[in-house]
């Protein structure tokens, strides 16, 4: 199939004017040549133009070194925005943006949205003082079309979000709880690098590295696998000393009334059940598996 320019042409008010069109010729099933419309030029720049019809009429794009040196142009960088953008987009649809910019000033909403979508697409997490100074040069900054907030003001997002968890968890869980009697838990760890941390304490360690620090991390989950509900806890705190304050943040908390609380039998034992049929508060009974 040829292509080539060809122009429409119209009158009006004793003006003719001309839209540039690529057109190709054919013969329809009578045999009559027609010719048909594959692109309007009309929108492109007169050279722009006269480059396409100048590369049609050889056959290859030898033309465009008359216009662009391509050899000259240089490659300045580019920017890979598709995860960061896919990870921005499950944070509106699970409405916890919309949750953090009521809770959050801008600059803590800013620093909280660039440090969760960095621990969802990095291979490896960067530490927040990092993260902050290649903020500009990542998908978020394009994205946000915000500047990096101070170093100070990332810390103290992470602040105001331990301030404000209970509150974003309880509108969280309003908003995408679906309805249902069965409530999933289990813990895990996270190591410390450093010694401050006021939960901190050395425990049993997950992560298999032994002489570091860490803390205990609880997290609730409905039927679908969903986290409803995160608690952290000092790092040498047992599995099933969790399981009474998980209870209650259910009950109290979320207003869950009656309901199935499973768990790993490791903390879901006989003497945690006897202690909490012995409050009153439940009725609690347990499986062993061998």
């Amino acid at each position: 199939m040829k292509m080539r320019v060809g122009y429409a042409r119209r009158r009006y008010n004793d003006k003719v004017y001309e839209t540039p069109l690529v057109i190709t010729s054919y013969r329809d099933e009578q045999g009559t040549p027609r010719n048909k419309t594959l692109a309007n030029l009309g929108k492109l720049p007169a050279f722009i133009v006269t480059l396409i019809t100048e590369a049609l009429k050889r056959g290859d794009a030898g033309v465009l070194e008359e216009y662009v040196h391509v050899k000259e142009i240089t490659h300045l960088g580019s920017l890979m925005i598709g995860p960061a953008f896919v990870a921005l987009s499950v944070l509106k649809q699970l409405g916890i943006v919309e949750i953090l910019k009521d809770c959050l000033s801008v600059k803590h909403f800013i620093a909280v949205i660039a440090i969760v979508i960095e621990r969802v697409v990095s291979p490896k997490p960067l530490s927040v003082m990092t993260l902050r100074r290649l903020y500009e040069k990542e998908a978020v900054a394009f994205l946000l079309h915000e500047k990096a907030p101070s170093l100070k003001t990332w810390y103290g997002a992470l602040a105001q979000v331990e301030e404000k968890q209970e509150e974003m968890l309880k509108t969280l869980y309003r908003r995408n709880h679906v309805p249902g009697k069965l409530y999933l838990y289990d813990i895990t760890s996270s190591y410390f690098e450093g010694t401050t941390c006021p939960l901190a304490e050395y425990g049993y360690n997950r992560d298999d590295k032994k002489g570091k620090m860490q803390v205990v991390i609880g997290i609730i989950c409905d039927e679908r696998g969903c986290p409803i509900w995160v608690d952290v806890f000092r790092g040498n705190t047992s599995d099933q000393t969790t399981v009474r304050s998980q209870l209650i943040n259910l009950k109290e908390k979320l207003g869950a009334e009656e309901f199935i609380f499973v768990g790993d039998r490791g903390m879901v034992t006989n003497a945690r059940i006897e202690e909490l049929e012995k409050e009153g508060w439940w009725k609690a009974s347990a499986t062993s598996r061998p």
